[in-house]
Formats: C-alpha cells, structure tokens, sequence
C-alpha cells in the first residue's frame, strides 16, 4: 500500500539552495545545521562577543515505522507515540524513496523556500549567503549535519506568529509571521529510507530503512533544538523572548563577511527577530526558526 511521508524541519536550520545549473548537481536544496554542541551550556561566543546557548542537532522517526521495513505485524504492537533519536555527528543526510509506479513522478524542488521562512537576504541585503565552506569541503570545522534535498514539495503547515526585525541595514522595519516547521512532502511512496554518510567518507555508515503501518503517513523529524526545550513538552509562557538563537545562523557566514558586519553596524550586536509587545512566546521550539539563505554551490557529495 502507497504511503504519504513528511520531513518535519525545525529549530535552527539553514536552506542553502543550489546555485549550480541543475544539470550538474542533483542537490536542489541543502538544509545546513550548525554545530552547537558543547559540555558548557553556552556553547561558544558569537563574532559580536553574545554568547551562543548549545543546540543538538537530531533526527526523529516512529519505532514502529522502523520495525515495519523488517516486521510488520511486530510493527503493529509497536506503540505509536515510541520514537527513535539518533543524534547527528556530522553527517550528510539524503532521502532515498521507492515511488508506486502507476503515480506522477515527484517533482524537483525549484530553490524557492516558502514566504513564511525567514529569508537573510530581505533582512540583512548583501550579507544572505553562507560560507563556501559550510557546504564545501570544510563543512565539518562549523556543521554538524547536511540534508540534501532534491524532489518532494515544500510547505509550511503553520504560518507561524509574528515576528519584527529590526531595519539595521534597511529602509523599513520587517514584518513577518515566520513559521517554526518546515514540511518536506513526498506522496504515494512505497517505501523511503534515511542514508547517512559521515562526512570525509564516500560510503554511508547509517542506513534507516522506514515502512508505513496501516497506510500511516511516515513522518521524519530533522532538529537543531538548545536544550531549554529539547523535547517540545508544551509549556505555556508569558514573557516575551527574542530569537537570541537567530545569532547561530551568523557563525555560517564567512569570517570577513562577518567582520564586514559587524563594521556596518559599529559595534551593535548582530540583529534578531523580536517578537511584538503585544505577543507572548511559547515553549515549543517557536524561538527557533529556520532560515533561507542566499543560493550557493553545493557538491554532490
């Protein structure tokens, strides 16, 4: 039986489309995760001396949808909230998919993020594109995870609230409602599995094949969360929260161009979305947005 999957982006990720011609790379997109692993909470100091609270990044998937590829009646008495983690180490991920024949083959994304993405180059003009090294050869010394993405569609489920970023650099101030998941959506599958491949290697090391159970959609979570609220436990809060965690996006540029910034801005600190007076924050990861970059060259491997 045909099955709908979904890749769930959230927390402090980065799309970097491709701005190779498309027959030269296969890679339409490359989702970078910065590397905020530390023993110390504040994982390092930013270029504009803030401190940089420690994320972790991680995928997440349904136990059962993993047993299901092997078993699948011992699937079924798999309760349905048993999650699998595996935590990245500095992997490039991609989606390898078994699509049902008699449907319309998945189209190639296009390098367009959806408008509720928070975008660098309407907030920052001039200083939207990462390093090359970030997905080039060097992308260990700053990432601790690539996701290469080439068909599918991508969707926002929720527009998200409201956030304002300061007019630093531009004419107005920005407002926009930014959403906090980014849906990768890939129909009529037959199966999909999750190839990983350490980075310096050529062959992939993981290889997590995933099976729908009952028709199910399979559903694939790609994270990069700080550990005030790794787990998104529903929590209500009252008082306002900026996006301090915004300021990891900024360790992807290179070290001139932040130089470069932080010259511009005369010593102010890099800017961060805020949210509206008139609006609370909340405790499940809506203080981590993901982010559109500007295009980059992206190897195929």
């Amino acid at each position: 039986m045909s099955f709908n999957a979904r890749v769930v982006f959230t927390g402090i990720c980065a799309f970097v489309p491709n701005s190779l011609p498309k027959e030269e790379s296969g890679v339409r997109i490359c989702v970078v995760l910065p590397d905020g692993r530390s023993r110390k909470l504040n994982a390092k100091q930013g270029f504009d001396g803030t401190n940089l609270r420690r994320h972790r990044g991680f995928l997440q998937f349904k136990a059962r949808q993993l047993v299901a590829a092997i078993d699948p009646e011992t699937a079924k008495t798999i309760p349905d909230d048993a999650n699998v983690i595996w935590y990245l180490d500095r992997h490039r991920v991609s989606f390898a998919y078994d699509q049902n024949a008699n449907e319309p083959e998945l189209p190639f994304l296009n390098g367009q993020v959806p408008n509720s993405l928070a975008k660098m180059g309407e907030m920052l003009p001039r200083y939207a594109t990462v390093d090359a090294d970030v997905v080039g050869e060097d992308r260990w010394q700053k990432t601790v995870g690539q996701i290469v993405l080439q068909r599918g569609v991508l969707r926002v489920a929720n527009p998200g609230a409201q956030w304002v970023f300061p007019n630093v650099l531009t004419t107005e101030v920005i407002e926009q409602n930014l959403a906090n998941e980014i849906h990768l959506e890939m129909s009529y599958l037959d199966g999909i599995s999750i190839v990983a491949t350490r980075y310096g290697q050529t062959e992939p090391d993981v290889r997590w094949v995933l099976q729908s159970v009952k028709g199910e959609d399979v559903e694939i979570t790609v994270a990069n969360l700080c550990d005030e609220n790794p787990l998104r436990w529903e929590t209500e809060v009252e008082e306002l929260s900026p996006e301090d965690d915004f300021r990891w996006y900024y360790t992807l540029l290179s070290e001139n161009t932040q130089q470069e910034l932080f010259q511009k801005l005369k010593g102010l600190r890099f800017p961060i979305p805020l949210r509206p007076v008139n609006q609370a924050g909340n405790g499940q990861g809506m203080n981590c947005v993901p982010l559109g970059t500007g295009a980059q060259e992206i190897p195929t491997s």
